[in-house]
């Protein structure tokens, strides 16, 4: 479980709150952003968790009280790659983009598991390497790796910003029982959010899925507030399901497509989904250099994070909800006329996206 204290109440409160409910406190976790701390209490006594969290969010103590969420990142079991062919640039006229931008100097952030800083397609593109989960000897994921390959690769493999600054933030495990994939938790993703912006990362790369969570959109918030461009996956549940952090709405809500610009028949859909993207069957960067074969929310919202770092080198004084206009702006529209609950604004197009001037980032009213 995890609690944010009032203004003013710090480490003995919060171990205070831990004594009279019957809890232990297990970890102080500082949020810069926030100027304040969370803390992490261990229910050390078998009891039904709703209730607990109402009892604590009536304390004139404690600010926010919540589970400590779980978070899965989103994409299908890895297959072995078909021939090289890397449709989704062909689909978002990457060539074409990068002969204007390539995102040269723009920090991207992927929040993920640890990207495989060895992979040649991936030379010279980590600014570094930061673990808020204690794995740092384990081998590096094939989730993060894959999710660096879309955005940085440069060689036979190519990402869709070559020049970007990758910070990779090792907040995943690896789940054995599920290949490719990984879990995560509220407190390690706030954590996970903290370092991003404190290390000065322009785009926030959220690839994974979960519950509402009121500590995560308070980072969130903050976040773009300090200019932090937010694109995150709306899911692979394949029904209508809100999901986050893709739908708060701060975050650019990311859906994926085919090589026919089919909507992925395990996206979520609904009102929170904002672009789409190519997600299916997308060819990447693999650790141990390899490379692999993937599918799912999470690649296609790798890709607008590409194109959001492409934008910030051409005008890096752009404004969060600038980027997302001049991204909505310019993709191809799909499915019913206009926005809709499937493909939101519709699919992704760098080349439309740097192309255009500064005019289309005007903000519309409302999102």
């Amino acid at each position: 479980m995890l609690i944010l204290l009032r203004p003013g109440l710090g480490a003995s409160a919060a171990d205070a709150i831990a004594r009279d409910y019957a809890m232990g406190l297990a970890e102080t976790i500082p949020l810069l952003i926030l100027g304040t701390e969370a803390y992490r209490l261990l229910i050390v006594q078998s009891r039904p968790i709703g209730p607990l969290v109402d009892l604590l969010n009536l304390d004139p103590r404690i600010q926010i009280a919540q589970p400590n969420y779980r978070y899965r990142t989103m994409q299908t079991r890895p297959t072995a790659p078909p021939p090289l062919r890397q449709y989704a640039l062909e689909r978002l006229q990457a060539e074409q983009a990068n002969r204007i931008a390539r995102g040269q100097g723009v920090r991207v952030a992927v929040i993920d598991t640890r990207i495989d800083a060895a992979h040649p397609a991936l030379a010279g593109r980590l600014a570094g390497v930061v673990d808020v989960i204690g794995l740092a000897e384990r081998d590096p994921g094939q989730h993060g790796t894959a999710l660096a390959g879309i955005i940085a690769a440069d060689g036979r493999l190519r990402g869709i910003a070559p020049q970007v600054q990758l910070l990779s933030i090792q907040a995943f495990t690896p789940d054995p029982a599920n290949v490719g994939s990984g879990s995560s938790s509220s407190d390690k993703i706030a954590r996970a959010l903290d370092i991003a912006v404190d290390q000065g990362a322009r785009v926030l790369n959220l690839s994974f899925a979960g519950p509402r969570d009121p500590i995560v959109g308070r980072m969130i918030r903050r976040a773009h507030e300090q200019g932090a461009v937010i694109v995150a996956a709306v899911g692979n549940d394949g029904q209508e399901r809100t999901r986050y952090p893709a739908a708060f709405e701060e975050v650019i809500a990311v859906t994926a497509t085919d090589a026919r610009d089919r909507l992925y028949k395990q996206a979520n859909r609904g009102r929170f989904v904002g672009v789409a993207a190519p997600g299916v069957d997308i060819v990447t960067t693999g650790p141990g250099n390899s490379i692999q074969s993937l599918s799912g929310t999470s690649m296609a919202a790798a890709y607008v994070s590409g194109v959001a770092a492409l934008l910030l080198e051409r005008d890096p004084s752009l404004k969060p909800d600038e980027v997302r206009a001049m991204i909505e702006a310019s993709t191809i529209d799909l499915g019913a006329p206009g926005k809709d609950s499937e493909y939101g604004a519709g699919r992704v197009d760098a080349f439309r996206a740097v192309s255009r001037g500064r005019q289309s980032s005007e903000v519309p009213a409302g999102r």
